[in-house]
This record gives C-alpha cells, structure tokens and sequence, in this order.
C-alpha cells in the first residue's frame, strides 16, 4: 500500500484528478445502488440515460480498434499494422468492460444480471439479449487476445512489485501453451462478436419508428452504425497511438499513421455518402432543412464528419502527427454524435416526457472514463502494449 501511495504522489496533477473522479464515482455508484434509479433522471418514456448511450452505445463503438485492426492484419493480410494491434486491443477491453460494468449500474433491478448466466431465463425475442450476450462473450474474448502481453511481462518493478498481481502473471504465463493453441480461434470470435452486437445496436432502434426522428431513423440503420465503426475505431487506434508515444516518450508512429489515414478517409467518405444516399432514398432531404433544432443537430454531425475526412485525406501529403490526431478527434466526435443523436436526441416517446441527465449519472459518465483512461494508462507503463514499428 505504501508503494502505492508514493507512486500516486509523483503523478501530474491530470492523473490526481481522474483519481478523485474515480474515488467519487465508486461512492455515487453505491449511492445509487441502495437509493435505486430515483437519484437518475431516466423514466417510462426515458428507459435509458446518459449510461447506457455514451458509456454502452458510444462506449462500445469506441473500443472497437480491436474488432477493425484484427480485419486489417488478420484478413486483409497487412501485416506493417501489426504494431498497432495490442494496443487496439487493449482499448477495446477496457471500452467492453467498462461498458459491461455500466450496464449493471443502469438496471433497475441490477442483481438480476445473473440471469444472462441461465439459458432458461432468457427472452428469446429480444434484440437487447443477443447485445448483452455477444458483449459478455466479446469482453472474455479480448483479454484472452491480450494475453500474450501478461506472458512477456516479467520482473518486480512497478505494479509488478504487489504481490497478487505478480501471482495472477505467472500463473497466466503457466498456461501460456495452452492459450497459443486457442488464440486462432479467439481472434475468428473477435471479429464475429462485434459484427453482431453493434448492428443490434442499430437494430434496437429500427422498432422505434414512431418515436425516432426521420433524419435518423431507417431500416438501414444496422448498416449505418456497423459502418460508423470502421473509421471511429481506426481513429481511437490513432489517438491512443498518439497519445502513448508522447506519454512514454517515444517518436511518433508518423509512417504507418500516415497510412492508416488514407483507410479511415475512405471509410469515412464511404459513411458520409451513404448517409444522403438512404436519405435521399427515402425521400427526406427536404428534412435535413426544416426540421429546427433536429436540423442543428444533423448538420453537426456530418460537417464534424467532412471536416475530419477532408483532414484525414490531406495527412498523406502533411505527415504531421498534430493533423492526425485531430481529424481522428473530429471524425470520432461525429461517430459519437450520430449515436447520441439515434438515441436520446431525435427519440421522443411522446408528450409528457423529458430527460436531462442527473448530476450522479454525469458525474458517474466521468468517474467510469476516468477509471478507463487510467487503467490504460497503468497497462501501457507496466506490460509491453506498445510496440515498435520494425518495417
């Protein structure tokens, strides 16, 4: 314990601050477990708050870096973006599991989440239950993925020194031949999964047709928000890679970012043109005008869109790492905007109901990000996530 003490005391002051938004959101959270959803602002027109569409929803499509670099390297066979992948993967297992945590914290009855455990307690007949199951199944997937880095991990420095961790590695390092035989397989699970439960998401909303606003709602949107993964995802490669090397000191990954950026431009063109092409399918651009404040809200969303595609197709010709990761900030912001937009934005259950997140479920959005942002943190210094480019 006194290790860890003096470890914190010798960190920036950003990393205190994510650490008091994490104490506070551990008390919140069992504040709200034993006062109940009466301390949120969610209702029987609002069954959902801010946990669920930003920490699940958003959450989810943010860690799917994981999910699109194993299509890069493992399917399309481009193996200079290896260096990248485990710490794609770790993104993505701390993005699911904190999502899994969040999901418990917004039920109703929370302690009924055991029942996903028992076949015959399903509803069979929802789309939510399949979500649920392929994030369960996704969340184990990705640590076994990571786990070759707990296998290369040795020595007493750092968190390494604390006695149940060093333990918990080595017998993670016992089992080392066993996990290589399955890891194939892992990897073919890890890129099914999230093909699965992310166009649910959009599924969950296609029955919403009534209350959905037209300029999001579509029968295409399962497509539409499987799509919006493949350059979110690139682009939260991108930031953490960034991100990293500043944070440990190290250069820039400039040339395989330089060529990412040509395949997160395309994917992003690619969702632009075919959002106004369902639109312009069914008849609604006139909407895309005269809808009020629907309208803001639409236009901000593809213009953060444009501007970050447009960004990201002028990197090959800049190289700076500063164009990089701010076109990534733009297109990853649009991404997340266009799913809040589908879920709390344009939903209206009728007259009678509004929603404006309380202050726990604010302060507990950031207390679950911070907890993220710290964990991935901690990961990077102590195991060997980051990994050199050598081509």
């Amino acid at each position: 314990m006194k290790k860890i003490q003096e470890s914190i005391s010798q960190q920036p002051s950003f990393i205190k601050f994510a650490l008091l938004f994490v104490t506070l959101g551990i008390i919140l959270f069992l504040f709200r477990f034993f006062m109940g959803l009466g301390v949120t602002n969610m209702s029987a027109g609002y069954p959902w708050g801010i946990w669920i569409v930003i920490d699940v929803v958003v959450g989810t499509a943010i860690g799917t870096g994981g999910f699109v670099m194993a299509i890069l390297v493992y399917i399309f066979n481009k193996g200079e973006y290896h260096p990248l992948v485990r710490s794609a993967i770790l993104t993505s297992a701390f993005g699911y599991t904190i999502a899994g945590i969040s999901v418990i914290v917004d039920l109703g009855r929370w302690w009924n989440f055991f029942s996903l455990m028992f076949p015959w307690r399903w509803n069979v007949h929802s789309v939510l239950l399949e979500v649920a199951l392929c994030v369960m199944a996704y969340v184990i997937v990705l640590w076994i993925e990571f786990s070759p880095a707990f296998h290369e991990k040795g020595g007493e420095s750092g968190v390494m020194s604390i006695g149940f961790i060093r333990k918990l590695v080595n017998k993670v390092n016992e089992k080392k031949r066993g996990a290589n035989k399955i890891l194939i397989v892992v990897v073919s699970l890890g890129i099914l999964l999230p093909l699965m439960h992310q166009s649910s998401l959009g599924t969950v909303m296609v029955i919403a047709k009534t209350k959905l606003h037209p300029l999001w709602h579509t029968p295409f949107l399962p497509l539409l928000f499987l799509i919006s993964i493949g350059f979110m995802g690139f682009c939260m490669v991108a930031i953490e890679s960034l991100y990293s090397s500043m944070y440990l000191n190290r250069k820039y990954d400039v040339g395989i970012l330089t060529k990412l950026s040509t395949i997160i431009a395309i994917t992003g063109l690619a969702w632009i043109v075919l959002r106004f092409a369902v639109l312009a399918g069914e008849g609604k651009t006139g909407l895309i005008a005269s809808s009020g404040s629907m309208s803001a809200y639409f236009m901000l969303e593809i213009a953060t869109a444009i501007i970050g595609t447009l960004l990201m197709f002028a990197v090959k010709t800049l190289k700076s790492p500063r164009i990089i990761f701010i076109s990534s900030l733009f297109l990853v912001f649009s991404a997340a905007l266009y799913r809040i937009n589908t879920y709390i934005v344009g939903y209206n259950p009728g007259s009678g109901y509004s929603y404006t997140p309380s202050l726990v479920e604010t302060l507990g959005t950031f207390a679950l990000i911070s907890a993220e942002f710290l964990l991935y943190l901690l990961f990077i210094r102590t195991f060997p996530v980051v990994q050199e480019d050598k081509h």
